[in-house]
């Protein structure tokens, strides 16, 4: 029963996305996300939050894990972090780390109108099977048209409960290494640019944490990502707890 309440939640996130010039819509978003209409704007508020935006929220993961962008004019699908080349975010699949001055850039920053991708930039971060799947991708900057998301789970894009019950029931629990190394780069980077000096971080890998207690080798696995975020976490005005 849980998971078939999880997947009408998650059919009620994907309306509000595709569904954004309906009243009904309209008004949640303007009460909830400040009116903005995408993936992204789905975030957790106060006590003030109704009965149906908190399950609408609760099924985050689901709605992340299941829509995918239709990229044409690409200007509001972030490169790294949307999926819309392939079914997860470019982010999963880095070999070394994105430059912090390019994390939040969108896709179609990464596309020159007259000499097409941006290759160099962003070549050197993905393995080339990754690169090759970008290939036949073509953006349309002059549309008029925004991106379109479409429903991963089904033939034809659009969203059925069938599908997402596969996805709920399917779902692999763990979360990769490497997006938890990823997750905990990104917090720890927050961290330093708000001057905190005091840290808990919850890990969900024990994996994890012993790396990071391990002086990195250049031949183990995660390596950029591993070493980047020793670096942050060995900055001596920090006072840090690691725990599992």
């Amino acid at each position: 029963m849980r998971q078939v309440n999880a997947a009408f939640m998650t059919k009620l996130r994907w309306r509000v996305l595709s569904e954004k010039d309906c009243l009904w819509s309209r008004v949640l978003r303007a009460k909830y996300c400040n009116e903005r209409c995408d993936v992204d704007m789905f975030t957790p508020r106060g006590v003030d939050s109704s009965n149906a935006w908190g399950g609408i929220i609760a099924c985050a993961d689901y709605i992340r894990k299941g829509i995918r962008a239709e990229v044409r004019n690409s200007k509001r699908t972030l490169f790294w972090y949307h999926s819309w080349a392939l079914t997860k975010p470019l982010c999963m699949y880095t070999v070394s780390i994105v430059p912090p001055h390019l994390e939040d850039v969108i896709v179609e920053e990464m596309w020159d109108p007259s000499h097409g991708w941006k290759w160099d930039v962003f070549v050197d971060i993905l393995p080339q099977d990754i690169v090759k799947a970008i290939v036949p991708f073509e953006l349309k900057p002059g549309e008029e048209v925004g991106d379109q998301l479409v429903w991963e789970g089904s033939s034809n894009g659009s969203f059925t409960i069938k599908s997402t019950l596969s996805l709920i029931k399917d779902e692999i629990p763990e979360i990769p290494d490497s997006a938890e190394m990823m997750g905990l780069l990104h917090g720890l980077r927050l961290a330093k640019s708000r001057g905190y000096t005091r840290l808990i971080i919850q890990m969900d890998s024990q994996i994890v944490v012993n790396m990071l207690r391990k002086k990195a080798e250049k031949n183990q696995a995660y390596f950029f990502l591993l070493k980047e975020c020793q670096s942050l976490l060995n900055c001596t005005h920090w006072s840090i707890i690691i725990a599992h």
